[in-house]
């Protein structure tokens, strides 16, 4: 499993600097004017890099090849929703770090700080949300559930800028029960990608290649 992870970070390196350099721009634009729904965006596509990471190992015929490894298709399954963790996670700490320079030294307003942990649930959960049409791509491989993704990934982007465009000048802690309201999300998210993994693993146990 740890070498599955591996290969997969190493390739991340060659298929996710672009993703790594919105992150940059998000985090920058976080810094200099605030946090914002919107900032969420990096966070959702790099919850999706694990479709461009299988999109590679089906190129590379990769995926045949792991047949003569001692790794299980659980084990592919799992290492990939494993990288989307670590990204998800990253990506929102970059964004918190953004978020708590603009408070310091941008608005010298540490209140602000007071919010982080509904900010923080936010970003996990659009990256969590991310994952979830990777059942498709392990049953149908990428280039027919890459449809899907694109489906997915523009209505999240949708409902993102949904958020950001009525949140417009409303601070996210001054929300009735935001608190709640985003603690009741990320469980949601959570469950959800439990049930993908799950249903990904058995879709990718059944697919011949």
């Amino acid at each position: 499993m740890k070498g599955l992870i591996l290969k997969d970070l190493y390739s991340s390196k060659s298929y996710g600097y672009l993703y790594g350099l919105f992150l940059v721009i998000y985090a920058a634009m976080v810094v200099i004017n605030g946090v914002s729904p919107i900032g969420a965006l990096p966070c959702l596509l790099l919850g999706m890099l694990p479709i461009t990471l299988q999109a590679a190992d089906e190129g590379s015929r990769w995926l045949q090849y792991s047949a003569c490894l001692p790794y299980t298709r659980s084990q592919i399954v799992s290492a990939k929703y494993i990288i989307s963790i670590i990204f998800n996670v990253a990506s929102a700490a970059v964004l918190l770090i953004a978020s708590i320079l603009n408070a310091v030294f941008v608005e010298h307003d540490l209140s602000l700080l007071a919010s982080l942990p509904i900010w923080a649930a936010l970003y996990l959960s659009v990256g969590i949300f991310g994952a979830l049409c990777l059942p498709f791509i392990f049953r149908l491989g990428v280039e027919k559930g890459r449809i899907v993704s694109m489906v997915f990934c523009g209505l999240m982007g949708a409902c993102v800028g949904a958020m950001g465009a009525t949140s417009a000048g409303l601070v996210l802690g001054e929300i009735p029960n935001i608190a709640v309201i985003m603690a009741a999300v990320f469980a949601i998210a959570v469950v959800l990608f439990a049930i993908s993994w799950a249903a990904s693993i058995a879709a990718f146990k059944k697919r011949q290649l």
